[in-house]
């Protein structure tokens, strides 16, 4: 698909000029997503395959080298909201992102915990703290889920 890509944020425009795009993509990109009145179920792969699966793949697995910690300086706090036209966006970490623009705050699968997974003790630990505490995030208007764990 190629095109103009209009960003717009309500009446608010959220770049000074249009964004030239080119996507390859499937012929039915714009169906609406797989939903059976409970949860989403993701349609470009496969199904979910279970608790089991996960763990003989934890527990099989051959992990590398992985660092127990990286020391990273913390992000200034964040501002209340932007609304100077300019965009703002923090890497919190992970898939974590506050974006703040045209006034408007908006975080990415917002993950502040100390692990990474899809229960409380399973899954990846953090080698970096979060960008900035918790306490420290300003009024969001909008959550973007990207991905479940």
């Amino acid at each position: 698909m190629s095109g103009f890509v209009p960003a717009k944020l309500g009446h608010a425009q959220a770049f000074a000029r249009p964004v030239r795009v080119t996507i390859d993509q499937r012929p039915d990109a714009y169906a609406p997503a797989p939903f059976d009145g409970r949860k989403f179920r993701n349609a470009s792969g496969p199904g979910s395959h279970g608790i089991g699966a996960a763990l003989r793949w934890m527990l099989g697995r051959k992990p590398g080298p992985w660092p127990r910690q990286v020391a990273i300086p913390p992000a200034p706090k964040p501002l209340a909201r932007v609304e100077d036209g300019s965009l703002r966006a923090t890497l919190v970490g992970h898939a974590t992102v506050l974006i703040q623009v045209a006034g408007w705050n908006i975080v990415t699968d917002p993950v502040w915990s100390r692990r990474i997974g899809p229960l409380p003790g399973l899954g990846v630990p953090r080698v970096t703290p979060p960008a900035f505490p918790l306490a420290d995030l300003p009024k969001i208007d909008a959550v973007l889920l990207s991905h479940d764990h």
